[in-house]
């Protein structure tokens, strides 16, 4: 199985080469990544969840660099393992600066074994080049909203969602239509007030 292709990356290699060996960031931007350890200046550990295609499953997996050149690129060898089945294999990233940006090159073969075997080679790597996109997307966004610092020296905390006032919806925000159930619901109240007052109007003219 092979993989291949390039992402262009807002940020200058200088700034993007940390951010792609911090385990915190490899946690956040893989699809299903649970956890991300560095066993030492080139070992990574890492547990994923995978829920894309028929790679679908959870993994074990190890990666180790090799061929080290700072903002220019890396060889690896990496090996993930699940009850489906393991895939084994080595690649490579390449860095190049275009203005203030980078684009990432990468590649990686794969041997697959156990039962993920059974599956077409197209479909394995059409799989495995989306988890690689979903991954380098997530990166950019990283860094376009400013967190892949933060992320990468553990420094981030998830903003809290102020909680609602219970049986109360909250106001529309500027510039947001009033949904139609709100306004059937206002009209419904409406109603009913008047309806209640002709009642009371009523009740004494019958009795006189």
């Amino acid at each position: 199985m092979e993989t291949r292709g390039s992402f262009l990356l807002s940020t200058p290699p200088e700034s993007l080469w940390p951010l792609l060996l911090e385990p915190n960031i490899l946690a956040a931007i893989m699809p299903g990544g649970q956890t991300v350890t560095r066993r030492d200046e080139n070992e990574y550990a890492g547990k994923l969840s995978v829920r894309v295609g028929p790679l679908a499953g959870e993994y074990e997996a190890r990666l180790s660099l090799n061929e080290v050149e700072p903002h220019i690129g890396l060889a690896f060898d990496y090996m993930a393992e699940s009850p489906n089945g393991r895939l084994q294999g080595y690649g490579r990233l390449h860095l190049q600066p275009q203005d203030s940006c980078t684009l990432l090159s990468y590649e990686a073969h794969t041997t697959v074994s156990g039962a993920l075997a059974q599956y077409a080679t197209p479909l394995l790597e059409t799989s495995g080049r989306a988890i690689v996109r979903q991954s380098l997307e997530r990166l950019e966004g990283l860094l376009q909203n400013g967190t892949a610092a933060s992320i990468a020296s553990g420094t981030w905390t998830a903003p809290t969602v102020p909680k609602k006032a219970p049986g109360r919806l909250p106001p529309p925000l500027p510039g947001q239509p009033v949904s139609a159930a709100l306004t059937l619901a206002a009209l419904a109240a409406v109603l009913l007030a008047l309806i209640l007052i002709l009642q009371k109007k009523r009740r004494p003219a019958e009795s006189g």
